[in-house]
């Protein structure tokens, strides 16, 4: 629905594209709060907004030529997919929930995503983060073409139980044994069985943390878990060597053995991968290489025929 707000209701939607509360814009316009706050009910009801009011006002008033952005010679900014979801989540009004839900991840990790996207923008709020995406060339007034449907992912062949997989999925968040049980209230007792119980189905010697994390993408037991939003850069060839040494599960002693360096070495290289891939703990490298393509069927082939 297309509607004309009055000059004072733009007024209200400006500042509330500027990123300011209602507290801040009474104060700017010499109003009191509730005028602010009934300005804001009677333009969303022009438009039949009923929810998340304040992103969507803006968007809807950049989007029908209400606000202008300003004319700029730079390319539009390039979101990796997870934080342009969540962006486009914002503009449909959907909550935290409901993003995670659309996402496949947990309302946890959907408000990562939300922080990670306003630090991005530079934004303070949702609706600040409209503006920013409008003025930066992200939106346009002429809808985008829909985008392909995704691959279907693998078939699970790991033979996982829900619960294993759950607590796999864990572990290649870079999770602690004692935060996946927090998680899914089970006793660290719990999951630590869970985690033998899976190195078992996986005919996995211990230890068993990056294996379990490697097994899981090579079955299709982790292809549903969402990417996280990270900006990896070309690893040098000695950090790629680590991280396939790190995945087959191998310990620091037998890497600095195949490399040809000293044990302290390959400590040093192993802090240096963690740091270049913002991973917590060797499972979540695993998870993240497989995520940046480091890691794959083809990739290991490749290294081990190397």
């Amino acid at each position: 629905m297309t509607a004309t707000f009055t000059r004072r209701q733009l007024a209200v939607i400006t500042e509330l594209a500027h990123g300011h509360n209602t507290h801040h814009i009474a104060t700017t316009l010499h109003l009191p709060t509730d005028a602010i706050r009934s300005r804001i009910h009677r333009a969303a009801t022009r438009t039949g907004i009923h929810r998340s009011r304040h992103a969507r006002l803006v968007h809807h008033a950049y989007l029908h030529g209400h606000l202008t952005p300003p004319p700029t010679h730079q390319p539009p900014t390039d979101l990796p997919p997870l934080l342009a979801h969540t962006l486009d989540a914002i503009t449909r009004g959907l909550s935290v929930p409901e993003t995670a839900a659309e996402l496949g991840v947990t309302p946890g990790i959907a408000r990562d995503y939300r922080r990670h996207l306003y630090r991005r923008l530079g934004a303070c709020n949702q609706a600040h983060a409209i503006a920013i995406a409008w003025q930066q060339g992200i939106f346009t007034a002429v809808p985008p073409a829909p985008a392909p449907e995704p691959p279907a992912p693998p078939p699970d062949t790991s033979r996982f139980t829900a619960q294993q997989r759950r607590v796999v999925a864990g572990l290649a968040r870079g999770h602690a044994e004692e935060q996946i049980a927090r998680a899914l209230f089970l006793s660290p007792h719990t999951v630590r069985a869970h985690i033998r119980g899976a190195a078992a189905v996986a005919r996995l010697s211990s230890p068993y943390h990056q294996r379990l994390v490697e097994y899981g993408y090579q079955t299709g037991a982790l292809a549903r878990l969402a990417p996280e939003p990270r900006d990896v850069q070309p690893l040098p060839r000695r950090l790629v060597q680590v991280l396939d040494g790190v995945r087959r599960g191998l310990p620091d002693c037998q890497i600095a053995a195949e490399l040809g360096v000293s044990v302290p070495t390959v400590r040093t290289h192993v802090r240096r991968l963690l740091r270049a891939l913002g991973a917590r703990t060797r499972a979540h490298a695993v998870a993240l290489g497989w995520q940046a393509g480091l890691l794959g069927p083809g990739v290991v082939e490749g290294r081990d025929a190397a």
